[in-house]
């Protein structure tokens, strides 16, 4: 691993995504983050992490405060029926 360089433009999920309010783009919604989707981007050498979708809603805070006290697949099981809400990060990026 190569480590951060100091001058980057870095978003380090947890101190600066996780339980924030975001606003999209069109500064209309302010929503609080509850999870992070995140996709890689890039072939060969390059390659980038990006965050995909950020969710907002009861789905992704019970994951988020149920993690590591639920067996994973009871934790999903669970999860999946509960409505998605969430922003692709082209909204609020």
């Amino acid at each position: 691993m190569v480590p951060l360089e100091e001058e980057g433009n870095y978003l380090y999920l947890q101190q600066d995504l996780m339980d924030r309010q975001i606003i999209d783009i069109h500064g209309r919604k302010v929503v609080r983050v509850n999870d992070v989707e995140l996709e890689w981007m890039g072939r060969g050498a390059a390659h980038l992490l990006r965050v995909a979708e950020v969710e907002v809603g009861l789905r992704g805070a019970f994951r988020r405060v149920f993690k590591g006290l639920l067996p994973r697949a009871t934790l999903e099981s669970i999860s999946r029926k509960l409505e998605r809400m969430g922003f692709p990060g082209s909204l609020w990026t």
